[in-house]
This record gives C-alpha cells, structure tokens and sequence, in this order.
C-alpha cells in the first residue's frame, strides 16, 4: 500500500499558458480543426467588410505585395494575390485530397465512388443561375464582360482539365 503512495506523483499545477493552450492543442488535433478555422475567418472577413470598419478591410485588401528577383519584379494588390495564388494553392490541395479519397480512401472503388459524382456537377450548375443573373454576360456564354474576369475563366478551366487528366492517368 505504500508502494503505491509512493509511486502516484502530486498533481502538477498547469499554468496560465498552459490551460489556454490545451484547448488549442486539442483542436489542431482533430480533423475538422481547418474547416473551423475557415469557416470563423469567413464570418470574421464578412463581419468585418459590412461593418462600419469596412474601409479599413477594403484598404488591407489595396496594400501593395511584390516579389523581386535581380531586375525581375511583381507587384500586386493584396487582393490578386489571394485570388490567383492562393485559391489556386486551396483547390491544389483540394484536388489531392480527392485523389486520395479516390486512390486509397473512402472513394476507393467504383461502387464507393458513384453516388458522390452525381453532386459535382450539381454543385457546380446549382448555384450558376444566380451568379449568372448578377453579372453581365459576354456573348451569352457565361463570362462577365471584362476581360480579365475572362482569361481568369480561362485560367481556372485549363488547371482542372490538367488536374482531371492527371488524375485519370493514376
């Protein structure tokens, strides 16, 4: 019996920092910690944009970025590089996720991977009318009339027609 006493040590006291942090820990742990992070990120950006502090989130998004190599240089809005760099980098690995799904995970097999397939195109033609009915059209094709909202277009088709082939061929 006095083993035993012995052997249990006092409880640690955890310190301030430490209690703050457990919890944070925990959720960096769990699998749905980047979709909550997202999605309170989202509703803090949107928050924001239609607060009275909305010129201030407008003007973050205005504040020039570069990269600069000997006489090479890009510069561009805080804004574009969200938009071209990092969407592409979010559906890159959005892409490789559903490789692995199809490759090794849940997706694995035609008969696992079946009823999903029907919600791509559904996901993708559900909300088009509405984006549709709030931009002008070029041509009655689709595209807003810009031309950079056009060869953006452009850019997006080719980088999933690429990323479709790649997955077939594995």
């Amino acid at each position: 019996m006095a083993k035993k006493a012995a052997a249990r040590k006092p409880p640690v006291a955890r310190s301030a920092v430490g209690r703050l942090l457990t919890p944070v820990q925990e959720l960096v742990q769990t699998e749905s910690a980047s979709g909550v992070v997202l999605i309170g990120a989202a509703v803090l950006a949107f928050a924001w944009a239609n607060s009275p502090w909305s010129a201030a989130y407008f003007a973050i998004l205005e504040i020039p970025l570069g990269l600069a190599a000997g006489g090479w240089g890009l510069e561009k809005p805080l804004l574009l590089w969200v938009n071209d760099l990092l969407m592409a980098i979010f559906f890159f690995l959005i892409g490789l996720e559903i490789k692995r799904e199809v490759l090794v995970g849940e997706l694995a097999g035609w008969r696992r991977a079946a009823p999903p397939i029907p919600g791509a195109p559904g996901g993708m033609a559900g909300p088009a009318p509405g984006t549709l009915s709030r931009f002008p059209i070029l041509h009655g094709l689709g595209f807003a009339s810009t031309k950079r909202c056009y060869r953006s277009e452009i850019r997006w088709f080719s980088l999933a027609s690429r990323t479709l082939r790649a997955i077939s061929r594995t």
